[in-house]
């Protein structure tokens, strides 16, 4: 049985089925090992604890064998360049692929210390280099391939001995992994009780030494067809694996999942697929990494001979471990959730890592990523802006917890392609304003001659008197939701003390305005950078300035209907929460909007509705602003 750790079927799939989280977006180099591959399978890599020495499994003698292969670095220095052959010095104290250099093999060669007429292979290490595990099949074996393990001292692989009937059966059971501690061995195993197929089972060594009754992993990692492969990172947070039951690009594909080190009895996360460099069309097995080394080891079938040939590949983005996200899309208001697109991007290539749909029954949705890089979570919810949130690098297995915030109700106002102020006016086109604006003409605002200017009853005048029954009618329905559903939905949800802010947006075309602000009222608001921004009489106007008074004055005009309606329907909140404090309104100046070629569709302002939190001071006192 020649290649005992391999049985598997090289698929070759015409089509290649796109997984929406993988890590194929990140750039990354793989390559296959020529001074190691040969006309025969070789598969699973594997290097050991000090770094220095390549094993790897192979079918090119007479039966499956273990080969060795010992490390070269090549350092550029000012004088020469020096092949130097780690293998007899500590790997820790020299290699460093981020810095010191391109690792290359040496020719391999047999390990006929270890090797015997039959069958051996799959190497995996403890981190202190004393412990070994290997599958083979042999005269002592059980059944079919049997799980072992060893003593490994300077090379030597000594005191073999079977696992025996508490793991192994009469099946296949085969490519071990033992992890950093030696306490754990996962392996794949096609006996039965498992989910199907080939499966990836669990044994843990038990305080007399003997090994517990295997465990097959969950459905998470398991399918109804072949799981294998299984690699343990060495901070025990990530299992790497083979399968070609989880959707992938073609035959076997390699798949990452991490659980929670801490908790008790730690379930696995969904499997993620690695990527469509790393994978291919064909069969991808065998993952292993150092969690010092920024190379990865596969094994891969996409040569054109369609066997099995051993590739190196960086950066190894999971090899040392894995983050965990808690990504949370809130409502401010009520806590609750909100429906979302939300996207992972890679800071350092670029690249977009994944995208999820999350509903508005998601009150938390964990995704896990390659630890030690910097992320940017950026989510889209109907009717706001994007928000985004920087994740700075943490190490393996740590918990980040990344929260989205939302304003429960906002008016955006951008479907209404019609002008929300008379051209170079700051006061909002409502019905009342355009006749106040008529009148003012002949006073107040007699030389503003940058604020268009029409007759009473001419085709101008009519058509703002249309706009200004829309603007009416929004005002209206802002006034309307936030009397009846926003400000008690607050009271009866927000803890004593939280602030609500009433934000209003106002924005200017992008045409320059000439003409200074000829009214005695002073006007305070923010720019969008939160920076203090005032105009007093004679001031010259800016877009940013007209943007401002167009955000105080429509907030002027909110505050008089709040009272008018809350009056008139008889609700408390609203007069409650603004005695208290509890409420504030917030006058930004939004500057110039580019969207679109329509400039009188591009004056409009935005409403938000926010929890402000207990501690939120506004830059200045809006509460002083007229009623």
């Amino acid at each position: 049985m020649k290649s005992l750790s391999i049985v598997v079927l090289l698929l070759v799939l015409s089509s290649c089925a796109a997984h929406a989280q993988d890590l194929g977006n990140i750039p990354t180099s793989l390559v296959p090992l020529k001074d190691i591959n040969s006309d025969d399978n070789d598969y699973a890599p594997c290097v050991s604890p000090n770094s220095s020495t390549l094993y790897f499994s192979s079918g090119r003698g007479s039966s499956a064998d273990v080969y060795t292969s010992s490390r070269v670095v090549s350092i550029q220095s000012t004088t020469s360049t020096q092949q130097i052959d780690d293998s007899r010095i500590s790997a820790g104290r020299l290699f460093d692929t981020r810095s010191k250099g391109q690792t290359n093999w040496n020719a391999p060669m047999e390990l006929s210390s270890f090797n015997s007429s039959q069958d051996e292979g799959c190497l995996s290490f403890s981190a202190d280099g004393h412990t070994v595990v290997f599958d083979a099949l042999r005269k002592d074996g059980v059944g079919d391939v049997d799980i072992y393990i060893a003593d490994y001292k300077d090379g030597a692989i000594t005191n073999e001995r079977n696992l025996g009937t508490a793991v192994n059966t009469e099946y296949w059971d085969a490519q071990p992994c033992l992890s950093a501690d030696g306490t754990t061995i996962y392996f794949s195993s096609n006996r039965p009780g498992g989910v199907g197929g080939t499966d990836i089972w669990m044994t843990k060594r038990l305080g007399d030494g003997s090994w517990s009754a295997p465990q097959c992993l969950d459905q998470n990692i398991n399918t109804e067809q072949d799981e294998r492969t299984p690699f343990l990172t060495r901070d025990g947070g990530t299992l790497v694996f083979a399968s070609n039951g989880h959707a992938g690009f073609g035959g076997y594909d390699l798949f990452y999942s991490s659980r929670d080190v801490q908790s008790p009895q730690p379930d696995w996360t969904p499997a993620t697929n690695l990527g469509g460099i790393v994978n291919s069309d064909n069969d991808e097995l065998f993952f292993f990494s150092s969690a010092a080394d920024d190379y990865f080891y596969i094994s891969s079938s996409r040569n054109p001979d369609r066997k099995l040939d051993i590739f190196q590949g960086t950066p190894n983005l999971v090899g040392m471990g894995t983050v965990r996200l808690n990504i949370s899309v809130i409502d401010t208001l009520s806590g609750k959730a909100l429906p979302a697109t939300v996207t992972i991007i890679d800071i350092l290539s670029g690249a977009p890592l994944t995208t999820l749909s999350i509903g508005s029954d998601q009150a938390e949705t964990v995704v896990s990523v390659p630890a030690n890089r910097s992320y940017r979570i950026s989510s889209l919810v109907a009717g706001y802006p994007e928000r985004t949130q920087d994740v700075q690098p943490k190490p393996a297995n740590a918990v980040e917890s990344v929260r989205l915030v939302y304003g429960a109700v906002g008016f955006d106002f951008s479907n209404y392609q019609i002008p929300f102020f008379v051209t170079g006016y700051y006061r909002p086109n409502t019905t009342p304003n355009l006749e106040s604006l008529q009148r003012e003409r002949k006073q107040s605002l007699n030389g503003a001659n940058y604020i268009e200017h029409f007759s009473d009853g001419s085709a101008a005048y009519e058509r703002y008197a249309s706009y200004a029954k829309v603007v009416d009618e929004l005002f209206a329905s802002v006034v309307h939701t936030g009397i009846d559903t926003v400000l008690p939905r607050f009271r009866s949800s927000a803890p004593a003390g939280e602030v609500l802010e009433i934000s209003v947006v106002g924005y200017a075309d992008p045409k320059p305005i000439l003409g200074r602000y000829v009214e005695s009222e002073d006007v305070s608001f923010v720019d969008a950078n939160g920076k203090e921004q005032h105009v007093t009489q004679g001031d010259r106007l800016s877009n940013l300035s007209l943007s401002g008074l167009r955000a105080y004055y429509s907030t002027i005009e909110l505050k008089r209907l709040f009272a008018e309606y809350a009056a008139q329907s008889g609700k408390t909140d609203y007069n409650e929460l603004l005695n208290s404090g509890r409420l504030r309104f917030r006058s930004i100046g939004g500057g110039v909007n580019t969207n679109g070629n329509d400039y009188a569709a591009q004056r409009r302002i935005r409403i938000d509705f926010a929890r402000a939190g207990t501690s939120a001071t506004p830059l200045y006192d809006s509460n002083s602003i007229k009623k």
